[in-house]
């Protein structure tokens, strides 16, 4: 199955949503300046989408810092985060990975005892390395969490189609919205494992065309029976 972001050689890696359907396109992202750009274009998209690209963003600002102290790597993450949070003010998500981080990387210094009353300490580098793949740890499990649930969702939900049932969707819920197989699509991907046989309409989903450009790609890469209506035929679908 397509994976919609993951992290290779200290990079994240993504799929540019921007590009589809006409193309595939993979952004390897070095900086958090193209992160916050690619979420604020749409690039990355999708709530669970968003949270985990915005833990991997610290992750990337902490591994990336040339700070010898800790004092100072606390200042380019302060930054990062500042800059992540404008992002998309009204995602849920995004807060609750960056809230989630930031606690991991205070407990972890807390715990290592590598910030002073005074914030003066200058910490040996093995452990600043061990702060960063402390931080690193922690995103990588928020994206692997993101996934089970996935699984979870999708296992559970399937027991409710049937064959011969027919599915109506809106915008995307699938796998270019999470950092697995999807919230909503999920259930469908695991029921088409199943071997059921169902019929599903996707809706376009004006004006940003998330139906049509997204849902109905990922549907027919999973070889799922689906047909693209236009938003006022889901009424008339529902109906008939």
């Amino acid at each position: 199955m397509i994976e919609p972001i993951k992290w290779r050689d200290n990079k994240i890696v993504f799929i540019d949503q921007t590009e589809l359907p006409a193309r595939l396109k993979y952004i390897r992202c070095r900086d958090i300046d193209t992160l916050c750009e690619a979420i604020k274009k749409l690039r990355i998209r999708g709530a669970p989408l968003i949270g985990v690209s915005a833990a991997l963003g610290y992750a990337l600002t902490a591994v990336n810092s040339k700070a010898k102290t800790i004092a100072v790597l606390r200042k380019d993450l302060e930054k990062a985060v500042r800059k992540l949070r404008s992002t998309r003010p009204t995602a849920v998500n995004l807060f609750w990975a960056l809230d989630r981080m930031e606690k991991k990387f205070f407990c972890h210094c807390e715990r290592s005892e590598a910030i002073s009353e005074t914030d003066c300490f200058t910490p040996s580098r093995f452990a600043m390395t061990k702060i960063k793949k402390a931080v690193l740890k922690e995103a990588l499990k928020i994206l692997q969490e993101d996934k089970d649930m996935c699984r979870a969702i999708g296992k559970n939900g399937a027991r409710l189609i049937k064959n011969g049932d027919v599915i109506l969707t809106h915008c995307n819920a699938g796998i270019l919205a999470t950092a697995g197989q999807g919230t909503a699509l999920s259930i469908i991907y695991e029921a088409k494992k199943q071997g059921k046989r169902f019929k599903v309409y996707a809706g376009e989903t004006r004006p940003l065309m998330q139906g049509s450009r997204l849902t109905m790609w990922e549907l027919i890469e999973n070889r799922i029976d689906a047909t693209l209506i236009c938003d006022d035929m889901a009424a008339s679908v529902i109906k008939n």
